[in-house]
């Protein structure tokens, strides 16, 4: 008996190890992304202090850069905020209650030892034939054995059923942190794209002839090219990175769903 409340008392000790470990590693997620957000931040604002006063398009560029990734670097604090709230009370909950579990121990362990203080003062009884004492410590022994077998049943009931909750709600945790990272990013996916299709679509030789006129210069404009390969090769690349998320975590969902109907 000694062994197990041994082997008890470790587990749980353990178990609030685990959650002190895991709410320490999470806030330090959380602190990391949000000083990187910040920073992130800062330097998109100093992208936005500069005044292109020689094209209007390109101050159109800067602008709705960093109207959209002001937008996103908001959303993630208020998406890591959000994480954070419903991690957090799963961290701290599981520790205060394997707290009342190590008490639980304590007691039946206290329990185990006055049957044991009983049991050797029964034998002292027997060997000095005082009949009451022997009668009366019996009855108190009997009683506390039941005592002890009751608070133990019951905390075996309780530390079971502990470790399917704590299983499930693991489970429940890290599937709800990945669901969570999953949204930001597919719509932090969808702003990118819009800025990207704004941008691209931005006329790189429309505002040449106000420039030639304000520097006085004359040039012939068709002997200009711009080299729209690199255009294409970024816009190919955006529509496959588009695609290859969107098969993977709707595709994959749907499918996931299909089997389990």
């Amino acid at each position: 008996m000694a062994e197990q409340e041994k082997n008890l008392k470790n587990k749980v000790e353990n178990e609030i190890n685990k959650y002190e470990t895991l709410k320490k590693a999470f806030f330090q997620i959380y602190e990391n992304e949000k000083d990187t957000s910040k920073n992130r931040l800062n330097s998109f604002q100093q992208i936005n202090t500069i005044k292109e006063g020689d094209n209007t398009e390109l101050s159109k560029i800067y602008n709705e850069f960093y109207n959209t990734m002001k937008k996103l670097e908001t959303d993630r604090s208020v998406h890591l905020d959000k994480i954070w709230k419903t991690i957090l009370p799963i961290t701290a909950y599981y520790p205060e209650k394997l707290e009342k579990y190590k008490k639980d121990l304590s007691n039946i362990k206290n329990l185990r030892e006055q049957t044991e203080k009983s049991t050797k003062e029964q034998e002292k009884a027997k060997n000095k034939k005082d009949v009451n004492a022997v009668r009366n410590l019996n009855a108190d022994i009997k009683q506390k054995e039941q005592k002890q077998k009751q608070e133990s049943n019951n905390f075996e009931r309780k530390l079971v059923q502990f470790e399917s909750e704590r299983v499930n709600d693991n489970k429940c945790l890290f599937l709800h942190y990945i669901h969570s990272e999953l949204q930001y990013h597919a719509k932090a996916l969808e702003k990118m794209s819009s800025l990207f299709n704004l941008i691209n679509s931005i006329e790189p030789r429309s505002e040449l002839p106000n420039f030639e006129r304000k520097y006085g210069i004359n040039v012939d404009l068709k002997e200009i090219n711009v080299d729209i390969n690199k255009i294409n090769e970024e816009k190919r690349r955006l529509e496959e990175i588009k695609n290859i998320q969107t098969n993977k975590v709707f595709g994959d969902n749907n499918n996931n769903n299909n089997n389990n109907n």
